[in-house]
């Protein structure tokens, strides 16, 4: 078979032709399926890495990798690119009939010809990686998260599968095992595991989660004494705070956590329902990441809008803003993917999904009828978005002016978020409170659908819409720094200290307005 590669230190980009069947040393490996042919794959260049590193990298072969396919007639080729080895420059390619299986491997050596030592070499250690694909060891992943919030603290939960407490600085320190061939394999899942656990804590906190770095080592969980372990399993606004803006998780996350996060083993597949849901979570950590962008210091929270400081000028809210609000939609979107019952249209035979009504159940189930219609309307902003290119909120502004508009609910641009029609009024959401309200669905959707959960407080009154007419309402500091500045702005200040301090205030006005006067 006849493939073409080009040399990545080419400037030229001229193709080099080969033939798969004269040029390359083949080696048989006969693997079955996704997951065995990783774990050879795995096991090969880890037997790679330890043999023929270079001179220049002798623990690890650098890479030049330029994936490709070629197809066949019997077969089909999937090239890999270059290896810098001890041997020389290698070219590899795969072959199989079926994807997922790898019947054979192929090497080419770019300059020259293989030796007899060469092949004995590569004939050993790829026998070795088929023995040896299931050989495992643990290691220790140590990570730094970022709050990206000053003042949070997290509290202190200590399993058989993780660790998460609190850094004598900012950061949360999550500890957990993974079982691999090497510590480079170790890397990889550990990265991948780190992206699913902190979109899952972003949701399980309502606080952007992020890691800024992490290590592998050669270690193992050390079983640390069981500490008292705060725990709060359902609230809608504000954080899961306790005690001195101490961040908890719910006892549903510490089991979610511990059997459907980092139990997975290497190459193993997610449910599709684990996997949906913690999609979901990334569009939900996506949205809060986007939402950070929009400039606005969010100091209180009430059941329908948020009061925020922002800067005047804001050139790109409107497009952060809508972004912002996507993310949060796709997310119940992509939560309710396993529960879509698709209708095939009868005149293209397209598949009619029906995207907004199932965002609107979920919503309405956890959040009550009035909120679920809410979200329907809001859906109808994000479709103009994608299908016309409208962005969702006109709020780009230098400084304030007033105008009419044909694209919100109000025929005026909307100020401080965005605004629908439900059951004949007039109804405007703040960012801050999609967001709550869609974390919200989302702990409740797994804790039922995944863990088995029946009954959650009824932290929505039954369902009823929200409105103004009961007072007092509450208002939720969201950061430290909001509280303080909170109680700043709308405490009520001691009325009879502050007349007798502008009583004070006005004597000495007038002492030395007098005193001026008889000079």
């Amino acid at each position: 078979m006849k493939i073409q590669y080009i040399y990545p230190f080419d400037f030229s980009q001229t193709p080099i032709d080969v033939d798969l069947d004269n040029d390359f040393l083949k080696f048989e490996v006969g693997t079955k399926g996704y997951t065995d042919s990783n774990k050879f794959l795995v096991s090969l260049w880890h037997q790679m890495n330890t043999s023929i590193g270079p001179q220049n990298s002798p623990d690890r072969i650098p890479w030049a990798y330029f994936p490709g396919r070629y197809i066949g007639k019997k077969s089909h080729v999937l090239v890999l690119g270059f290896a810098q080895t001890s041997i020389g420059e290698v070219y590899i390619a795969l072959s199989c009939k079926k994807k997922g299986d790898i019947d054979s491997i192929h090497f080419h050596k770019i300059t020259g010809q293989f030796t007899y030592e060469n092949k004995s070499t590569l004939n050993k250690l790829v026998f070795n990686a088929c023995a040896k694909k299931n050989d495992t060891k643990l290691f220790l992943c140590t990570a730094y998260l970022d709050p990206n919030i000053k003042g949070i603290k997290i509290s202190s939960y200590y399993t058989q599968q993780f660790q998460l407490y609190q850094s004598q600085d900012t950061y949360f320190i999550l500890r957990f095992n993974v079982e691999t061939i090497d510590k480079f394999e170790a890397e990889q899942i550990a990265l991948e595991l780190l992206y699913d656990f902190t979109a899952f804590l972003s949701v399980e906190t309502n606080v952007y989660i992020t890691f800024e770095r992490y290590y592998i080592s050669n270690e193992s969980l050390n079983q640390l004494e069981s500490t008292n372990q705060y725990f709060v399993n359902d609230y809608i606004n504000d954080f899961p705070i306790k005690e001195s803006w101490q961040l908890c998780i719910s006892e549903y996350a510490i089991k979610f956590i511990s059997d459907h996060i980092f139990a997975l083993k290497r190459f193993e597949k997610r449910t599709e329902l684990d996997r949906y849901f913690l999609s979901s979570c990334k569009h939900c950590q996506i949205a809060m990441g986007c939402e950070a962008q929009l400039g606005e210091q969010t100091i209180g929270v009430s059941p329908l809008t948020a009061f925020s400081l922002a800067k005047k000028n804001q050139k790109r809210k409107g497009e952060n803003a809508t972004s912002t609000m996507m993310s949060y939609l796709s997310a119940l979107e992509c939560v309710t993917a396993t529960d879509a019952n698709h209708e095939t249209c009868p005149e293209c035979g397209a598949i009619k999904y029906k995207i907004g009504n199932r965002v609107k159940l979920i919503t309405s189930k956890y959040l009550g009828e009035h909120l679920g219609n809410i979200f329907y309307k809001l859906y109808g902003y994000r479709s103009k978005f994608l299908h016309a290119g409208r962005i969702a909120t006109e709020l780009n502004r230098v400084r304030i002016i007033p105008l009419l508009s044909d694209n919100s609910a109000t025929n005026l641009i909307d100020a401080t978020g965005f605004s629908v029609n439900v059951n004949g009024s007039c109804v405007t959401c703040s960012i801050k409170n999609i967001h709550e309200w869609t974390s919200y669905v989302l702990r409740c959707f797994y804790q039922e659908k995944i863990l088995g959960r029946s009954e959650f407080l009824n932290v929505f009154n039954d369902g009823k819409p929200i409105t103004f007419k009961e007072f007092p309402i509450k208002i939720y500091a969201p950061t430290p720094a909001a509280a303080k500045l909170l109680h700043k702005t709308f405490v009520p200040i001691n009325i009879s200290k502050n007349k007798t301090k502008l009583f004070i205030e006005k004597l000495k006005y007038l002492i030395k307005r007098s005193f001026k006067f008889n000079l």
